[in-house]
This record gives structure tokens, C-alpha cells and sequence, in this order.
């Protein structure tokens, strides 16, 4: 194992059709739902596969996410957790790099970084997050990858449900991940990880959530997700929690 770090590959490069865009720019509390999520992330190192239209919406800003890759929204979610994976490993795909073609004539490098990407090194452990789940607790996160070092891959689960996010080894995820890359147009992250994951029940309700619709935002909100949002940034909680 490398070591202890962790890393968290956010997927955000799918198109929104539910929620009426795409997820990573929507706006949870008065902000875009990614400023959020980088908030919740706050000391842990990510990797974003993002979507064009994301990418150009982050590019104005120089808070945005440092390590972002262009994904396809028409791809399998297997696909982008291959490209985050591969970004770890070895810089492959990053936007910007200009390497073998990658990146030339594309979306603008990411901002915030504070000139070109250096190296990123392979972590300990990589959870995989839907874009539209609220990043967990850090007690998920620990849970989670004590589990992972002995099985290599585990899950959360909240009153018996199973959620996100999915926490591997780097181990397990170059043999089952970055090992059926070839298979990317068929290959699943749940079925690959069955026979060998860990199921974790937490405390955290977050791991169930998916604000993927606007009746779910709403609901979200309305238990209390966009007052915890404003809360966050420092400015009063408004509305009841429910």
C-alpha cells in the first residue's frame, strides 16, 4: 500500500438530465454545489472528472477544484473512475497536460493550482463519490478504509441501506479498476467490488442522499442540507429544519 493518504474521485462529468444540468454547478444555499462539496472536502485531496460544460464553469474560477479530468457524459460511470484513477497513477487524461494529445485544443488547464500541475503520487485510499452525494463525515471516511485495508474494497451503510462512497485500496483498485480499464464499456464498479467488499453501517445519513432530481434538492434542503451549506461559508442558517 501507498502509504496512508487518501483521495477522493469525484464524478461529476455525467449531463444532469433529471436535474435539469449538470449537478456539479447547481446551486445548493445560494452557491454553486461544488463549492460546497469542496468545503465538506476541506484537507483531503480530490480528483474531479468533469464534464465540458463543468470544466468551463470552474475554469473562471481560481477556487475551483486543482485536479480535474475531462470525462464523457455518454460513457459508463466506469469509465470516469478509471480516468480519476489513471490521473492518481500517472498524470494520464488530466486536462491541460497536452500529453499524446490529451488536452490539446480542449477545455482551458485548471485554475487555482498556481501554474501546471505537478505529479500527482497514487494514494492509500480512493473513494469514489458521486458528485450528487453530499461528502461524508470524516468518522465515514476512517470507518471506511479501516475496512478497505483488510478486505481492499468497502461500503457505508446507513439503517441497513447501502450508499456512497465506495473506498478501495490502491491495491485492489489497480488489479479490479485500472486491470479491466479495456473493459470500460461494460465493466461496473459494484459488480467488480460483490465478492470482496466490506459493508460499514455509519452514523452519517449523508451516504443515502442523492440530489439528483429537484424534488430531492428540495428535500434536502428542507431537512436542514442548505442551512448546513450556509452555516459552512459563515452566514446564518435560514428556513426550519425539518
Amino acid at each position: 500500500m501507498h502509504g496512508s493518504r487518501r483521495c477522493v474521485l469525484v464524478l461529476a462529468s455525467g449531463r444532469g438530465v433529471r436535474m435539469g444540468g449538470p449537478k456539479a454547478i447547481m446551486h445548493v444555499g445560494g452557491e454553486a454545489w461544488w463549492r460546497v462539496q469542496m468545503r465538506r472536502l476541506a484537507g483531503v485531496e480530490s480528483v474531479w472528472v468533469v464534464s465540458a460544460p463543468v470544466e468551463a464553469e470552474m475554469a473562471r474560477h481560481d477556487d475551483a477544484p486543482t485536479h480535474r479530468v475531462l470525462g464523457e457524459p455518454d460513457t459508463p460511470m466506469f469509465a470516469s473512475v478509471v480516468a480519476g484513477m489513471r490521473r492518481l497513477g500517472e498524470g494520464d487524461g488530466s486536462i491541460g497536460e497536452k500529453r499524446d494529445g490529451v488536452g490539446a485544443g480542449g477545455p482551458p488547464a485548471p485554475r487555482g493550482g498556481g501554474g501546471a500541475e505537478k505529479a500527482m503520487h497514487p494514494p492509500g485510499f480512493v473513494h469514489v463519490l458521486p458528485v450528487d452525494v453530499p461528502v461524508p463525515s470524516a468518522r465515514v471516511f476512517e470507518s471506511l478504509e479501516m475496512a478497505a485495508s483488510r478486505a481492499g474494497v468497502a461500503v457505508p451503510s446507513w439503517e441497513g441501506v447501502t450508499g456512497h462512497p465506495l473506498c478501495m485500496t490502491w491495491a485492489w483498485g489497480s488489479a479490479n479498476v485500472l486491470g479491466h480499464a479495456h473493459e470500460a464499456a461494460e465493466a461496473r464498479l459494484d459488480e467488480l467490488s460483490a465478492a470482496f467488499r466490506a459493508v460499514v453501517a455509519v452514523d452519517d445519513p449523508s451516504v443515502r442522499v442523492n440530489l439528483n432530481t429537484p424534488e430531492a434538492l428540495r428535500a434536502w434542503e428542507a431537512w436542514g442540507g442548505g442551512d448546513a451549506a450556509r452555516s459552512e461559508r459563515g452566514e446564518d442558517q435560514a428556513g426550519p429544519r425539518q
